[in-house]
């Protein structure tokens, strides 16, 4: 039985002999893989520079949710219940816990109690 030859079974005497070819050149290799080098390094510098900016938003989220809840609570405490003012508050905004077993501080729907 007759072995195909070809480029994946050895075919070429230039593949087996290790020699380069007219395209395939060591120089042309060593650039290709300095220049890919430098653009793995640049990809590594903005996927880091990414992540501290995610970081930073991340931050500044939890900050202004904080200031969210902490306006909410002040303006639960300012406009009673009973006001126009206190009513359109606990009616549009609902407080959501935070914490893992979904209890509220507070009275039953979340508003600080007085």
């Amino acid at each position: 039985m007759r072995r195909p030859r070809g480029r994946l079974h050895g075919g070429s005497s230039r593949m087996k002999t290790g020699q380069p070819t007219p395209v395939n050149t060591k120089q042309g290799f060593t650039a290709a893989r300095t220049l890919g080098q430098q653009k793995m390094d640049a990809l590594n510098t903005a996927i880091a520079a990414e992540r501290a900016d995610r970081r930073k938003l991340n931050d500044m989220l939890t900050e202004l949710y904080q200031d969210c809840l902490d306006w909410y609570n002040d303006a639960c405490l300012m406009f009673k219940e009973d006001t126009p003012e206190g009513l359109l508050i606990r009616g549009i905004l609902r407080r959501v816990s935070t914490k893992p077993d979904d209890e509220t501080e507070g009275g039953e729907d979340g508003v600080p109690e007085k």
